[in-house]
C-alpha cells in the first residue's frame, strides 16, 4: 500500500488539504460553496462549485450506519475500532486508543485506504485558506 502525508485543516466552515507528491505541492480548499485545487509553485488553480461543502469525506454521521465494534491491526498496532457503512457499501473503520483517534480505514470495493492521524493541533494557519487572485485558472 503506497503512502503519503496530508495536512488537513478545518476552521470556520472551511477545509484545506496540503500534500506533496513526486515533488509537486498541491493545496485543495473548500470554502464559500467552491472547491479550489491550487498549485502555488505554478500559480495555477482550478475552481469548481462544491454543492455539499465537503473537501474530504470520512463519512458524515447522517450518511453512515453503525455496524459494530471490534479490534484490529492498524498501522502496525492493535486498536479498538467502530465500524460504519454508508448506503453505497463503503466501509469505514475508526481506530482509537484510550479515547485518542489513531486513524480511519476506508474499504471500497477491493481498495483499502488507511489514513493515519499523526498529530492534532488547534493552531490552524489562515494562510492555507487564502485563494490567490492573480493565478491563472485552468479549469472552471
Amino acid at each position: 500500500m503506497a503512502g503519503y502525508e496530508l495536512d488537513i485543516y478545518a476552521k470556520n466552515n472551511m477545509t484545506a488539504i496540503l500534500m506533496e507528491e513526486d515533488g509537486i505541492s498541491l493545496r485543495m480548499v473548500a470554502k464559500s460553496g467552491r472547491f479550489y485545487t491550487i498549485l502555488d509553485d505554478y500559480q495555477l488553480m482550478t475552481v469548481e462549485d462544491n454543492k455539499d461543502g465537503n473537501l474530504i469525506n470520512f463519512g458524515g454521521a447522517s450518511e453512515l450506519n453503525f455496524v459494530g465494534t471490534g479490534s484490529g491491526n492498524f498501522n502496525g498496532k492493535t486498536y479498538s475500532y467502530d465500524e460504519y457503512r454508508d448506503e453505497g457499501g463503503i466501509r469505514y473503520f475508526y481506530y482509537v486508543e484510550n479515547g485518542a483517534w489513531k486513524g480511519v480505514r476506508i474499504i471500497e470495493g477491493g481498495v483499502t485506504e488507511d489514513i493515519v492521524v499523526l498529530a492534532f493541533d488547534k493552531n490552524v494557519p489562515d494562510s492555507v485558506f487564502v485563494i490567490p487572485s492573480n493565478y491563472e485558472i485552468y479549469w472552471n
